[in-house]
């Protein structure tokens, strides 16, 4: 190879504006890489914190009348979103009171203990949890569950 210094200027010039060229498009790929994992880990939680809102609402006569067959229908309805793998509802206690699964593990799924509301992210899952209101009195608790 020949040393550098033998290069005419122009040369040196181009390939210093390549070299920052690809760096700058490799910085911009990271940015929009990085962008695009966070707004859709935001839109996810943004989803399923939804969905467990609407499941809570269609559970309150279901938990009121101590109706688990009734709560499990309405958990079976999670079939249509394939990302919720587990959900559950949970008495005011915080007793399991009707639990959902995707797949033939799903009788093994042991609910975690109840949480405050919110949104989390544990051991590759997304959990989320709901309190479940009929007027201004909680009636229960419901988690989601996915895959992150």
């Amino acid at each position: 190879m020949m040393a550098s210094s033998n290069y005419s200027i122009r040369r040196k010039i181009t390939e210093l504006v390549l070299i920052t060229c690809a760096v700058g498009v490799l910085v911009a790929c990271c940015v929009f890489a990085i962008y695009d994992v966070v707004s859709s880990r935001a839109a996810l939680a943004r989803d399923l914190t939804t969905v467990a809102q609407i499941t809570g609402s269609n559970s309150t006569a279901a938990l009121s009348f101590d109706d688990a067959e009734s709560a499990s229908e309405i958990l079976s309805s999670l079939s249509s979103k394939p990302h919720i793998v587990e959900a559950c509802i949970y008495r005011r206690d915080g007793s399991v009171f009707a639990k959902y699964g995707r797949t033939a593990s799903a009788a093994k799924f042991t609910p975690p203990p109840v949480s405050p509301e919110g949104v989390r992210s544990v051991s590759g899952f997304m959990e989320v949890f709901r309190e479940i209101r009929l007027k201004d009195d909680i009636v229960g608790c419901n988690l989601r569950e996915i895959r992150s």
